[in-house]
């Protein structure tokens, strides 16, 4: 799922499972997280990021979605 040139190490894997591969048991990544790094690593500024909705302007990662810099090369 990762691209290896986008600037996430080549070759690893990131948490555990289970013994039936059913449910993460170490370094969990929440979906929001995730995005919020996937749009990092395509060089978007998440605070930045923003659309418009009934004259509101709406954050697309909103304060849930944390950059997981951990892996990144």
């Amino acid at each position: 799922m990762w691209p290896e040139c986008g600037g996430v190490n080549p070759g690893i894997h990131y948490g555990e499972t289970d013994d039936y591969g059913d449910y993460p048991v170490k370094d969990k990544v929440h979906p929001h997280d995730l995005r919020a790094t996937m749009l990092n690593l395509l060089g978007f500024d998440l605070t930045k990021l923003t659309y418009r909705y009934a004259d509101h302007d709406f954050r697309l990662i909103s304060a849930h979605g944390e950059v997981v810099s951990r892996r990144l090369a």
